[in-house]
C-alpha cells in the first residue's frame, strides 16, 4: 500500500509567526525510501509556517508531513544534478587541459555556483518544500 505523505513526529520548540520542531528519528524512518535525504535524520530542529487557527506552544506533539512526491525531486536538485555538473566540468576542463588536478579543482569549484544559485532560489524551494503540521 503506498502512501501519498512523508510523515515524522516533532515537538513543538518554540511559537513566534513561525514554529520551531524538534524532530527525531522514529522507526519508521529505518524503511523510508527517502530516510537518506530526510531533512532530520537523526534530530535538529526545523522551522514550519505557523498554521492559520492552530494554538501551539512548547511541548506540544504534532506530526510533520511532506508530500511524497517532493522527496525524489529534492534528491535529484541536491545531489544527482550537482553531480551531473561536476562528472561534466571533470571531463570538459580534463579534455581541454589534459591535466587532472585541474580538473578535479574544477569540477569541485564548480559546486560553488551551483549551491550559490539554490541559495539564491530558496524562497521558490521553501514554497514548493512546504511541510504541514498536524495535531497529534
Amino acid at each position: 500500500m503506498e502512501c501519498d505523505v512523508i510523515g515524522q513526529q516533532g515537538t513543538v520548540v518554540a511559537v513566534n509567526d513561525k514554529v520551531k520542531l524538534w524532530v527525531v528519528t522514529t522507526e519508521d524512518c529505518s524503511t523510508c525510501a527517502l530516510k537518506g535525504v530526510c531533512p532530520a535524520p537523526k534530530g535538529r530542529v526545523i522551522e514550519v509556517d505557523k498554521p492559520e487557527g492552530m494554538e501551539l506552544k512548547p511541548g506540544d506533539k504534532v506530526h510533520l508531513e511532506l508530500e511524497e512526491k517532493r522527496g525524489p525531486q529534492a534528491l535529484l536538485i541536491m545531489y544527482i544534478v550537482p553531480f551531473f555538473v561536476m562528472i561534466t566540468v571533470l571531463v570538459i576542463v580534463r579534455i581541454l587541459t589534459g591535466n587532472d588536478g585541474i580538473a578535479g579543482l574544477a569540477a569541485i569549484a564548480s559546486l560553488a555556483p551551483y549551491y550559490f544559485i539554490i541559495y539564491l532560489l530558496r524562497k521558490v524551494f521553501e514554497k514548493n518544500f512546504q511541510f504541514k503540521i498536524k495535531p497529534l
